[in-house]
């Protein structure tokens, strides 16, 4: 067919101030060489194809009649009267078609043809109504990335808001506490000043003191102690007539001595024989005598000791008699100085304490300011948690937090220094899931898992809930909560219902406190929905890493396979790890990159 030859036409270019078809003439032949046809072609925007002379047309030509060939004779005739270049009214219509005549030569083409064009055609409208699906999705898809945008505007400014408030206002803190270090500082050089005007005070009252006490003891030696001679030397007296009474007791011995002897000789010189006993008698007297004698001088002794005794205690006497008379002289201006002492000290007393109450009221301006500043950070915590745990639950994917990590790492990261509590209220968003029938899991290898499960029933307390406790160590599964029974099935074991929450905290710590080398499993469940915490801080890191291998791998081998596969099936699972080295990192970005289960059938 001739349509075979033609080349597609290129894309039109931009318009431009060319001539259009309709200025064109019909009286022009389409075959001059005149200027006519190269500006229909322009005008189009395109080179038309060119049809080569030798194409023959399948379409039967018009039987000639002898009244055409007298009407051609006749307009040949006449078109010597028209002008060159112009045609005649017979001559256009001769060239148009006779479509009547040759109608039923043309049909026996066409089928071919419609064929192709019917296909065509439902290939057409078969990619148009493909296209207009598309454009339809494509138009709701951007109504929802517009939604989201005006989301995350609102949230954005939202934010701005609140890190400018909180900077206003750590910039308000910090200006209070330069003034409370520039007040404390002076009050600390008054305090100093005041120190040292009290120490050169206490300097001057210590000499003056120094000088009176001089003075006093100069007073004391000048003191009279003429009655206390006099009571020395009157003992003095008695001490020498006690020796003259022993130096005559002492002659009257010595003389009857001498004369008993000279008696004795007497006797004895008369008597000697029969006087031999008596001689022994009187020896014995003698000795008896000379006892009396050494018992005499003991006595003299212990006079003479009993004397420096009196004298000793006259000497203390005289000096509590000198320190009496010290204090009575000084206890006027003594207590004088104490008095004003205690009224300076009574007055600092009243500014210290008036200086407190001051203090007092600007702490509590302070302390309200730092409770509504803390509310308000509070509050901005939770809208902050709320608006991370939709977008976590809009991405659908397994939650990873990372202790000592970069923060670029996983969903969220804390330091090592955060405390527990708030690592904890971090995902409480998570957890309240469980009220919504939700099933929540947290694989935890950092924090106790008592402690997690205690702290986070309070987001989804029920009346109706049941606390499962087991523990996994080298294949073997026990029952906690039943003298550690082995457990064969999944949650077919011993169930414990809550309530009373103390009574349940209790337990909780005592099973925590007895678990040592072991993964420990905690259960909490209610009518619709479980909360699990996978407790693996008590175990070694090739068991921690061996967790998070088999949770991507589906074995159904053991227990705690099967456990795991339920868990990666049913829950919207939370991973709080401490990364110890590059191959646990690796293995937590391999679950953070993996869609949840969970979140998809939701």
């Amino acid at each position: 067919m001739a349509s075979d030859t033609i080349k597609s036409p290129p894309p039109p270019p931009p318009r431009t101030s060319k001539r259009p078809l309709s200025e064109i003439s019909p009286n022009l032949p389409r075959d001059s060489k005149t200027t006519g046809s190269k500006k229909r072609r322009n005008s189009l925007g395109f080179e038309m194809a060119s049809i080569p002379n030798t194409f023959k047309s399948k379409i039967p030509q018009i039987a000639s009649s002898s009244g055409s060939s007298s009407s051609s004779s006749s307009t040949s005739s006449s078109s010597s009267t028209i002008p060159k270049g112009m045609l005649s009214i017979q001559e256009r219509l001769k060239r148009k078609s006779a479509v009547n005549l040759n109608f039923k030569s043309v049909q026996s083409v066409v089928p071919s043809s419609t064929s192709q064009l019917s296909e065509l055609q439902e290939e057409y409208y078969s990619l148009n109504e493909s296209y207009k699906r598309l454009a339809q999705f494509l138009e709701n898809q951007e109504i929802e990335l517009n939604k989201l945008k005006k989301i995350f505007k609102n949230t954005y400014y939202k934010i701005e808001k609140l890190t400018t408030l909180i900077s206003e206002k750590q910039i308000h803190l910090e200006f209070i506490e330069d003034e409370i270090v520039s007040f404390v500082e002076q009050e600390e050089k008054m305090t100093n000043l005041k120190i040292k005007e009290h120490e050169m005070k206490l300097n001057a009252q210590f000499k003056e003191l120094e000088f009176e006490m001089m003075n006093e003891l100069e007073e004391a030696k000048k003191f009279d102690y003429t009655d206390l001679v006099e009571s020395v030397d009157s003992l003095k007296k008695k001490k020498d007539a006690m020796r003259v009474e022993v130096d005559e007791l002492k002659e009257k011995v010595a003389g009857r001595l001498n004369e008993e002897k000279e008696m004795f000789e007497t006797e004895l010189a008369k008597k000697l024989e029969p006087l031999v006993e008596k001689k022994k008698t009187v020896q014995l007297e003698l000795e008896s005598r000379k006892h009396a004698m050494q018992e005499v001088t003991a006595d003299h002794d212990q006079q003479t000791s009993n004397l420096l005794e009196k004298q000793n205690a006259i000497d203390t006497i005289k000096q509590e008699i000198s320190k009496i008379e010290q204090i009575m002289n000084n206890y006027q201006s003594t207590r004088r100085a104490l008095e004003a002492d205690l009224s300076e000290v009574d007055q600092e007393l009243r500014t210290a304490m008036a200086k407190d109450t001051e203090e007092q009221k600007e702490y509590d301006v302070i302390h309200s300011e730092y409770s509504l500043l803390r509310s308000k950070i509070s509050n901005h915590d939770n809208h902050r948690r709320i608006l991370e745990n939709s977008i976590m639950e809009y991405q659908g994917k397994f939650r990873v937090y990372g202790i000592g990590t970069e923060t670029s790492l996983f969903n969220k990261s804390f330091a090592i220094s955060t405390p527990p509590s708030f690592i904890i209220d971090e995902f409480q968003c998570l957890v309240k899931s469980v009220l919504k029938g939700r099933s929540v899991c947290v694989v935890n290898n950092y924090l106790p898992g008592g402690s997690i499960v205690v702290n986070s029933f309070k987001s989804f307390k029920s009346d109706k809930s049941i606390y499962q406790c087991i523990s996994v160590k080298q294949g073997e599964v026990c029952d906690l909560l039943n003298s550690n029974l082995s457990v064969d099935s999944l949650f077919q074991h011993q169930q414990m219902i809550i309530d009373d929450f103390d009574q349940f905290k209790q337990v909780v710590e005592n099973l925590d406190s007895t678990i040592s080398q072991e993964l420990a499993i905690h259960i909490v469940s209610n009518e619709h929905a479980k909360f699990i915490v996978v407790d693996s801080s008590r175990v070694d890191i090739g068991e921690q890493k061996d967790i998070l291998v088999r949770f991507t791998k589906s074995s159904l081998t053991d227990f705690l396979g099967a456990l795991l596969n339920w868990i990666y099936k049913n829950c919207s699972t939370l991973f709080l790890y401490e990364t110890k080295d590059q191959e646990s990192i690796s293995l937590l970005n391999t679950i953070n990159s993996i869609d949840s289960p969970s979140s998809n059938t939701k």
